[in-house]
């Protein structure tokens, strides 16, 4: 019993375990056209990454696109994409979560950050 009580306590603190891939900094996408202030988290146990920011600098419309990679504990390679779409406008303020389709990755790691222009 008491071996049951430890594995319960383990996987509740698991539960609530939050990763920072940005956290309250300034990134920019690849290009410098975009500037965003803010965090990008994953939360392992929902499997829900969320983009909490603020745009920097004014684009104009279009989207924004984030690549992920992580590895599964075999090794194994999965991606993940967070594709918003954006006013562009200077303080534009971004709240966006969504659930991984990868169960078996905890940590993720960001692989590209571009911004495409509406109409491209």
């Amino acid at each position: 019993m008491p071996a049951l009580l430890l594995l319960f306590f383990v996987i509740c603190a698991q539960a609530g375990e939050r990763y920072y891939l940005k956290k309250s900094e300034t990134f920019c996408d690849s290009s410098g056209v975009l500037c965003l202030n803010g965090s990008l988290s994953y939360r392992v146990n929902p499997r829900i990454l969320s983009l909490n920011a603020r745009v920097q600098k004014k684009t104009g419309p279009g989207f924004i696109r984030i690549i992920l990679i992580g590895a599964n504990w075999q090794g194994i390679e999965r991606f993940t994409e967070i594709s918003i779409s954006i006013r562009g406008t200077y303080s534009e303020i971004i709240d966006h979560s969504m659930r991984t389709n990868e169960p078996d990755v905890s940590e993720w790691e960001i692989s590209s950050f571009r911004f495409q222009p509406a109409g491209d």
